[in-house]
């Protein structure tokens, strides 16, 4: 199928069949096939079509954007969401993490909680520290559609580490990541996935309504119960997973200085001031560096103190 214009020098033929017939009449033209974009010509003294790798410049540009549209989560269930990541992490020093799904039926944002494993390592100094949390998304029942997940780093900083690019690759909707957890308001960072690729949410107000403190006390015991603790090792050969009692829990992610799926020793850090720093954020991402931004919009700042009910 051919593609011309009056602003495009060179038309385009798009290939729909492998048995499209070569255009004699052209003497240079574009093919865009599944396997890319080819500048082809006919001459005198040949034939030829050569992969090109941009795309002609009468073309207008497109930048890639995502407008979301997902409904927010309420501020008391993702206080409760942060009082049970305070648990676990309080516990055993372990991230943990939950599953956002949209209840078709009651038109409602609802949590699950998978079942969970974390890994915790020991500092040179002796203190606990999240090393990985493994854990599968579980099929949900028709009336549940999968919107996107949230996991904490305990205390070390809110972002999308190596290990949580790659696993979110396949996984399109919100990915939250809760930091600072002995803060309050800890940090909260949200990226939003679409065919591989990253977008940053900068104005949090798009899929939170709001936060104005943890709820411990309203954590639900089945929440807990989904959640097992490994003590990691540099081989990674873990001893039997201790379940998570009523007053337990287990963690999630990797630590910035190890990278995505590493091993060696846990990094020694006398409090979270050794952590990683955060990464630097960038406008232009790509699908394997810092992502765009869904919003440039500043973090809401009009939720009441934390002392407030």
């Amino acid at each position: 199928m051919k593609c011309s214009g009056a602003h495009l020098l060179t038309p385009i033929y798009l290939k729909l069949d492998d048995a499209m017939p070569w255009p004699e009449q052209e003497r240079a033209f574009y093919v865009l096939s599944r396997d890319g974009l080819f500048l082809c010509r006919n001459t005198p003294f040949f034939r030829s079509c050569v992969p090109m790798g941009e795309f002609p410049s009468e073309l207008a540009g497109q930048a890639p954007f995502m407008k979301l549209s997902y409904p927010r989560i309420p501020r008391r269930l993702m206080e409760r969401v942060i009082g049970f990541f305070d648990l676990i992490g309080d516990r055993h020093a372990s991230e943990a993490a939950v599953l956002i799904a949209w209840n078709r039926a009651a038109n409602a944002i609802e949590i699950v909680v998978p079942d969970q494993v974390g890994l915790v390592g020991k500092t040179w100094s002796g203190k606990p520290y999240p090393i990985e949390l493994e854990y599968e998304v579980p099929a949900l029942p028709p009336h549940l559609a999968l919107l996107g997940d949230i996991h904490s780093h305990v205390d070390g900083p809110a972002y999308a580490s190596s290990m949580d690019r790659c696993d979110e690759v396949y996984r399109p909707g919100l990915h939250i990541v809760v930091g600072r957890i002995l803060d309050e308001p800890p940090q909260i960072h949200c990226e939003a996935t679409a065919d591989g690729y990253r977008f940053s949410v900068r104005d949090l107000s798009l899929i939170l309504e709001g936060y104005h403190r943890r709820r411990i006390d309203e954590v639900p015991p089945d929440w807990v119960a989904k959640v097992a603790v490994k003590p990691w090792s540099s081989t990674h050969q873990c001893d039997s997973p201790d379940k998570a009692g009523p007053a337990s829990g287990a963690a999630r992610t990797s630590p910035p200085s190890l990278g995505s799926g590493s091993s060696g020793p846990a990094p020694q850090a006398q409090d979270r001031a050794d952590a990683a720093p955060k990464p630097e954020e960038s406008a232009h991402g790509t699908r394997a560096s810092s992502p765009p931004p869904c919003s440039c919009g500043p973090m809401p700042d009009d939720a009441p103190s934390p002392s407030q009910p």
